[in-house]
């Protein structure tokens, strides 16, 4: 007699952040969000937090333009989370955990998010990834390599952000739109400077580029900081300082483009001593946040102007 046996056996498959465990399931606002099949990812909004927990890397989504309110177009991702026409105005706060990669247009149009926590394994933020949302600081996590284009333009409440040492690329747009940001230090890590990174950035004062920047794109300054207190838009200027380190590896006239006279008439070269001592011509500064900036010490206005010496169409403009 044959003796048959059976042997049953039990796979069990743990994943320490529970990735892929609830499938696209929009009425548990739960939602699988893995790029391809081994990258395990998981995003869980519950009430105004959105969790994204896995390994791997996030997919990338699309965008289209949303309900017209009071004039201003809205920005949305087709993420799953993002499927109101207001946009993403249920999302308050984000964590990202165990993921290396943001997808594309992830949380764009997140209009009322305040607070985004990244972990340590994020090295990439992809295109748009947060374009137009409401934040109003921005720690980038400490091991990122890659800014995608857009990936954070129009954050328009931003006064300051630390790049993190190791970031190397900072795609197009990078800071274009942030209407509150003043000064801004590209560390030496950073190679690539894309198409329009500082553009629409009217209270920027000071740009300090690393010593590792290889490639800068010919309209990276373009629209950088116009101040216009003219009647005629043609007449508007540009202010700000631009910092380059002097050094023989490679020439910042170069890097900027002999046809970009505008942004070479507000190049300053700097030199580091052996002391960490920061050198611009005579001066020497403790630090690059020591840097001057420009700084207006008074406007006329074409009222002022009028009154004091007739019909006018431009007004002066000091600065320090």
């Amino acid at each position: 007699m044959k003796k048959w046996i059976f042997v049953f056996a039990s796979v069990l498959s743990f994943n320490t952040y529970g990735a892929n465990d609830c499938g696209d399931d929009l009425d548990n606002n739960c939602w699988d969000c893995g790029r391809s099949d081994s990258d395990l990812c998981t995003a869980r909004l519950n009430g105004t937090t959105l969790s994204v927990t896995g390994t791997g890397e996030m997919k990338d989504y699309g965008w289209h333009i949303g309900n017209i309110d009071e004039g201003e177009a809205k920005f949305i991702t087709n993420a799953p989370w993002g499927n109101s026409e207001k946009g993403n105005t249920e999302i308050e706060n984000i964590t990202i955990e165990g993921i290396t990669r943001v997808g594309n247009s992830a949380f764009l149009g997140s209009t009322n998010l305040e607070n985004i926590t990244f972990s340590d394994s994020v090295v990439e933020i992809g295109k748009n990834a947060l374009h137009s949302s409401g934040l109003t600081h921005l720690e980038l996590p400490p091991n990122l390599k890659t800014l995608g284009g857009g990936a954070i333009e129009n954050l328009q409440f931003i006064r300051e952000i630390v790049l993190p040492d190791g970031l190397e690329t900072i795609g197009d747009g990078g800071f274009d739109g942030w209407h509150s940001l003043e000064s801004i230090v590209i560390p030496d890590s950073v190679q690539t400077i894309g198409k329009y990174v500082f553009s629409d950035t009217p209270n920027l004062k000071s740009i300090v580029i690393g010593n590792g920047v290889i490639s800068i794109e010919e309209t990276a300054f373009s629209g950088v900081q116009k101040f216009c207190y003219s009647e005629n838009k043609n007449e508007c200027g540009t202010r700000v300082y631009i910092y380059c380190q002097n050094t023989a590896e490679r020439s910042c006239r170069d890097l900027i483009g002999e046809n970009n006279s505008e942004v070479l008439d507000r190049l300053r070269l700097y030199s580091v001593d052996d002391n960490g001592k920061i050198k611009v011509g005579s001066k020497t500064y403790d630090s690059l946040s020591d840097l001057p900036q420009y700084k207006l010490r008074r406007i006329y206005t074409i009222d002022e102007a009028n009154a004091a010496a007739g019909p006018v169409n431009r007004v002066s403009i000091r600065y320090r």
